[in-house]
């Protein structure tokens, strides 16, 4: 997924970097689509905005997160910065329960994988994003 920021290629002013593509799940059985936009990742948790079908079904829904132990077992120091190793994002039982309410199907276990990032944070010293944080 392309990566930015609503106000450039820092975080912004909630910690969250963003991600302007979204995400599109397509349940075959009710032909029903799911598209979450725009999404946001944070280190934890992972909040996402969300909208069934092109109709709003809430303004705010924490899709995946990790526990801090996860994040931080690959988390590595970098010459500019830091790098995290492969953080597991693990279903929330919020979004489970959005699935089975718009497919009106079983919702994803709740701690499953919905997948892996492995992000890289570089310090340029002098240099910040336009919200003043390091860039992401």
């Amino acid at each position: 997924m392309p990566i930015g920021s609503t106000a450039g290629d820092g975080l912004d002013s909630r910690g969250r970097v963003f991600y302007p593509g979204g995400l599109n799940f397509h349940h075959a059985a009710s032909g029903k689509t799911i598209t979450l936009k725009p999404t946001y990742i944070r280190v934890t948790p992972t909040p996402g905005y969300s909208a069934v079908n092109g109709v709003p079904l809430t303004d705010e829904l924490m899709i995946a997160d990790t526990p801090p132990a996860e994040t931080l077992a690959g988390a590595r120091p970098s010459l500019t910065g830091w790098r995290l190793e492969k953080v597991p994002f693990r279903i929330t039982a919020e979004a489970s329960r959005m699935f089975a309410q718009v497919t009106g199907d079983e919702g994803p276990r709740v701690g499953s994988l919905l997948g892996m990032l492995t992000p890289n944070s570089d310090y340029i010293p002098g240099r910040t994003s336009s919200t003043g944080s390091p860039g992401f």
